[in-house]
């Protein structure tokens, strides 16, 4: 059996502003408000993979960040009394913008503070 070999990466957060991303996970968390959503992307950026998470309160309608945000991977506005899967987000194109957050501790990551369709509709 051939021993595993790993390559230490930079490292650095996805920049700052708006980049191309594709969805790869929605999944469910408790919050410290109540229920809420965790969507993954996966954004190419200067020949290296990102992976950028995003959170919503799990309230889905035409005003929540949600249903702001399910609109724009749709590329339509959503409608009341529909029913959107997890499956129907999925490998969706987008734009997620990006700011950076700082941690105590001093560690800088990229976080997804808006999502927004590829082509305005």
């Amino acid at each position: 059996m051939s021993e595993l070999k790993m390559t230490v990466e930079r490292g650095d957060p996805l920049p700052v502003g708006k980049h191309a991303a594709k969805v790869i996970d929605v999944d469910e968390m408790e919050g410290p408000h109540g229920p809420m959503v965790r969507l993954r992307f996966r954004v190419n950026h200067e020949e290296c993979v990102h992976e950028v998470t995003a959170l919503a309160s799990k309230k889905l309608s035409q005003r929540t960040k949600l249903g702001r945000w399910a609109s724009a991977i749709l590329g339509r506005e959503i409608e009341v009394g529909e029913q959107i899967a997890v499956s129907d987000l999925l490998d969706k194109p987008c734009m997620v913008k990006v700011e950076h957050k700082t941690t105590d501790d001093g560690y800088v990551f990229a976080n997804v503070v808006d999502i927004e369709n590829e082509v305005p509709f």
